[in-house]
């Protein structure tokens, strides 16, 4: 097992690909992330700042992801060692915008399932949807102290850590970033 508790790929899509596929989720999503959605801490104060989030179910995009998500999967149980679910047509996917008119951001947090669920997050996988350049809005992991993945920032590229991996999204001070989250799950950890 690699001590590095996440995996990198370069650009998967093209510019094209990218607008293409963007503009197939903004006419075809099935619903906004309610405001409670996001994380917070123990207080209850909101980790996020973004306002756009845009749920849509992995049938809809499947056409268009299944082969990288297929990466995905190899790495987690292969490389990580997980026992993963298999991802069902109906699971939501994150698409999130994230603008400099609102400097939004996304405060250190780990992804969790939701209290009282059956399963837990095994891994994240996020690609980098942006369809124009922005400034700031950078990825950070937690690993042995906190780490800014550079080589994310590149359009079209992915990156797989671990569901309990600490990590943050600095606030966008120029553009839109955007991106998309597939949330991996599997049986409770034991």
């Amino acid at each position: 097992m690699s001590a590095l508790r996440y995996w990198i790929w370069p650009p998967q899509f093209t510019s094209k690909e990218i607008k293409t596929y963007n503009k197939f989720i903004d006419y075809n999503y099935s619903k906004l992330e309610p405001k409670d959605g996001a994380a917070s801490n123990s207080n209850g104060n909101r980790l996020k700042q973004e306002r756009n989030t845009k749920l849509i179910e992995w049938h809809k995009i499947k056409p268009y992801f299944k082969k990288v998500y297929g990466f995905a999967e190899e790495v987690i149980t292969h490389e990580f060692g997980y026992l993963i679910h298999k991802i069902s047509d109906e699971r939501l996917i994150n698409f999130a915008t994230y603008t400099s008119k609102e400097k939004d951001y996304y405060n250190w947090h780990v992804d969790r399932s939701p209290e009282g669920k059956n399963f837990d997050i095994k891994g994240t996988l996020l690609i980098n949807m942006s369809d124009t350049s922005y400034e700031g809005g950078q990825l950070r992991l937690f690993h042995q102290g906190p780490e800014v993945i550079e080589d994310f920032k590149k359009p079209g590229s992915m990156i797989l850590f671990d569901g309990f991996m600490s990590h943050e999204v600095t606030p966008v001070l120029k553009g839109t970033r955007k991106t998309i989250a597939i949330f991996i799950t599997g049986p409770k950890w034991r």
